[in-house]
């Protein structure tokens, strides 16, 4: 709605200078999704300050859940193999009970079977998976992979 708050993340400077002339009104941080979950190089765990969101939405990195917070212990800690995995399990632990959270993410992780089965389970112990678009193939010109829209309430 007009006047809510609204947080985002962006790691590009000219994506986050675009955003802030598009919505003047919105807090823009220029630094990773990933170091909510961190106080310096010490991983928080589940131990952070839960912002306690009604909503997130966005479009998550694609590809294996590698680098630098991966090896601090976030991908041990999440258990997500890939980076949509990771952004899902992460965005819906900032969520209040019955927030939603609508990310735009490899068809993959809804097509993928017993691959992805763990984290899926513990996706599922955090929300309930309640609509999910396939885009059409191409949708974004930019790459082949498949994708969806995905949206899950917060248990």
């Amino acid at each position: 709605p007009a006047g809510a708050p609204v947080t985002a993340y962006e790691v590009n400077s000219t994506s986050k200078r675009i955003a802030e002339i598009v919505y003047p009104h919105i807090e823009i941080y220029q630094k990773p999704f990933e170091s909510l979950f961190f106080a310096g190089y010490i991983p928080l765990k589940d131990e952070f300050q839960k912002a306690d969101f009604q909503l997130v939405i966005g479009n998550p990195p694609y590809g294996t859940f590698s680098g630098k917070w991966a090896g601090m212990g976030e991908k041990q800690w999440t258990g997500a193999i890939e980076y949509d995995q990771y952004f899902i399990t992460r965005g819906l632990d900032l969520l209040v009970k019955d927030g939603l959270l609508i990310f735009i993410i490899p068809s993959s992780f809804l097509q993928n079977g017993a691959k992805y089965n763990g984290i899926k389970e513990k996706i599922a112990a955090k929300a309930q998976l309640i609509d999910a678009y396939r885009l059409p193939q191409r949708a974004f010109a930019t790459t082949d992979i498949g994708t969806d829209i995905v949206v899950f309430r917060k248990r």
